[in-house]
C-alpha cells in the first residue's frame, strides 16, 4: 500500500470514532434526561401548572371539595400545597387529621392518618407544589358522606414532631 492510502484509511478512521463519541454522548444525554423525569413522576409530586387550580398564598391548600371513592376501591388525589414559610418547608406531607360521618360521629377505623397516602417533600419557600395522594375510603358506606380535614404539616427545621406551620381544608368524601 501506499503511504497516501495509509492516511487516508487513518483519517477515515479518525472521522468514524469522533461521530462514535458524539452519538455515544448524545445518547448518554437522551438517556438520562428520561430516566430523571421518568422517577419524577414516579414519586408522585407534579409541577403546580399541572394542578387545575395551583396553590397560592391566599389558598395555601387546593384540593377537590367533593370527592367520590367506591367501596374497597381507592381514589387518586391531586393536593396543592404554598409554602409561605420564610425559609423552606422540610418534610411537608398532606394527610387527614379526623373525619366525622353524617351522624357526626368520630370515624377512628380506619384510622384518619391511614386514609390519605402522599409522598413528603421539601418545598422552597414562597413556592406551590403538587401532590399525587391515594385516597382510600373512611369507613362504611351507609354513614356516607364524610366531612374529613386534609392538613399539611411542614417543618423548616430537621427536628422531627416541632410542626411549624399548618394549615388545612375541609372536604366532603362520598363512598358509593
Amino acid at each position: 500500500m501506499s503511504k497516501k492510502a495509509d492516511l487516508n484509511l487513518s483519517i477515515q478512521a479518525i472521522v468514524i470514532i469522533i461521530l462514535a463519541i458524539t452519538l455515544l454522548g448524545l445518547g448518554l444525554t437522551f438517556m438520562r434526561q428520561f430516566i430523571g423525569r421518568g422517577s419524577e413522576s414516579l414519586s408522585g409530586i407534579l409541577e403546580g401548572v399541572q394542578l387545575e387550580n395551583p396553590a397560592t398564598s391566599n389558598t395555601p391548600i387546593t384540593v377537590k371539595r367533593d370527592i367520590t371513592v367506591q367501596t374497597g376501591k381507592t381514589e387518586e388525589l391531586l393536593v396543592g400545597f404554598y409554602c409561605s414559610s420564610s425559609a423552606e418547608c422540610i418534610n411537608a406531607k398532606p394527610g387527614i387529621t379526623q373525619c366525622v360521618d353524617k351522624t357526626n360521629t368520630l370515624v377512628t377505623n380506619p384510622n384518619p392518618a391511614t386514609i390519605l397516602i402522599a409522598p413528603q417533600v421539601k418545598v422552597g419557600s414562597h413556592e406551590s407544589i403538587g401532590y399525587k395522594a391515594i385516597l382510600t375510603p373512611p369507613g362504611v358506606a351507609t354513614l356516607s358522606p364524610f366531612i374529613c380535614t386534609i392538613q399539611v404539616d411542614s417543618w423548616s427545621s430537621n427536628v422531627p414532631g416541632q410542626s411549624d406551620w399548618k394549615q388545612s381544608k375541609q372536604v366532603i368524601i362520598e363512598v358509593i
